[in-house]
């Protein structure tokens, strides 16, 4: 078979033996095809590096809904509160691995992928909007944000744009957003070290890190408390005051076997006062990061979250959709366990 790259909706038609309706149809992976066929042309079209044009896409669909002509280049905002080199650079958050996502499925689905930088002053949101219009953005990914930039009540002109957030980072408005999901993670997480032994399973954490997750770790955990006997009940550490003295007087008087954490200070505590990780007890984290690779734990899977959010900011695009929704969709994703010598075995 040719391997030269294929351009063009006809040409994919014309190898695959089948009418252009069919082969459109197919790649948007629609019902009205069969199974067999569209499995056939999305095959061929990955052989030979066809990617369909959104642009054509979106036209095709105004059209078919008797919109006007629209008019935008196929390029999805990435809106984040640190520069694209901040970004990259930075191994402690998420951001890096969100984008990566998103940049891979853009291209995979034929879109460019603009990085754009809000900035806490008063007049971020307009310099954002005159970003966008100048690189003829009409879908925004907002990723999350840092504690000194939130992205609460953000005044923007939603009505112009497809809008998908990434993470519980807006309580107002509600939009479309993808999310991990948390008290799935935290679930299976307890399920895990119950099944594996363990008697006395503790909860440490900032106050803030279950704020951020809108008090999921919390339900999660006081969810599980309730099912087991009051002998196996551990306080639990959710505090404004998250210090070393306050860690290692909770460890102490609760004496846990197991504890869930999100950031590697408990394992350093420990260690400090002579109590070995893991030999004298075992920490894993609900929010595992490459940065800290000794802490065992649930990935939270970033990149696939970050590819979600161009799959639903896309599909409005291809609807010609904009603005607020008034019913929005959350994409929950799943994370996955990732090994680490806070949890090795003994």
């Amino acid at each position: 078979m040719d391997s030269k790259r294929i351009t063009s909706c006809a040409a994919l038609a014309k190898l695959a033996g089948v009418a252009k309706s069919t082969v459109s149809h197919a790649l948007r992976d629609d019902a009205r095809v069969s199974l067999k066929t569209r499995q056939r042309i999305q095959a061929l079209a990955k052989e030979h590096g066809f990617r369909a044009n959104p642009l054509v896409s979106a036209q095709m669909s105004a059209v078919k809904n008797g919109r006007k002509t629209i008019s935008w280049e196929a390029t999805i905002g990435f809106a984040a509160h640190k520069s694209l080199d901040e970004a990259v650079d930075e191994a402690k958050t998420a951001l890096k691995f969100y984008y990566d996502g998103a940049a891979k499925r853009a291209s995979e689905l034929g879109f460019k992928l603009k990085f754009v930088t809000l900035r806490p002053e008063a007049e971020g949101n307009l310099k954002l909007e005159e970003s966008l219009s100048r690189h003829a953005v009409k879908g925004v990914i907002f990723a999350p944000s840092g504690i000194a930039y939130p992205l609460s009540n953000f005044e923007f002109n939603w009505s112009d744009y497809a809008v998908v957030s990434l993470a519980n980072i807006f309580k107002n408005p509600r939009i479309n957003s993808i999310c991990n999901d948390e008290f799935e993670t935290i679930n299976r997480a307890l399920t895990r070290f119950e099944e594996a032994g363990f008697k006395r399973i503790g909860i440490a954490m900032r106050e803030s890190q279950d704020m951020r997750v809108k008090h999921v770790w919390l339900a999660g955990f006081e969810a599980y408390q309730a099912r087991v006997p009051r002998s196996r009940r551990i306080r639990k550490l959710m505090t404004q005051d998250w210090s070393k003295e306050n860690f290692i007087d909770w460890f102490e008087a609760e004496r846990p076997d197991m504890i869930l954490c999100i950031d590697d200070d408990p394992m350093r505590w420990l260690g400090e006062e002579g109590v070995m990780v893991p030999r004298d007890v075992k920490l894993a984290t609900l929010y595992w990061l490459p940065s800290r690779p000794q802490l065992a734990g649930y990935y939270q899977n970033h990149e696939v979250m970050g590819a979600a959010a161009v799959d639903l900011v896309s599909a409005q695009l291809y609807h010609n959709e904009r603005g607020l929704p008034l019913e929005p969709k959350k994409v929950l994703i799943q994370s996955i366990w990732r090994d680490g010598e806070s949890f090795a075995a003994d």
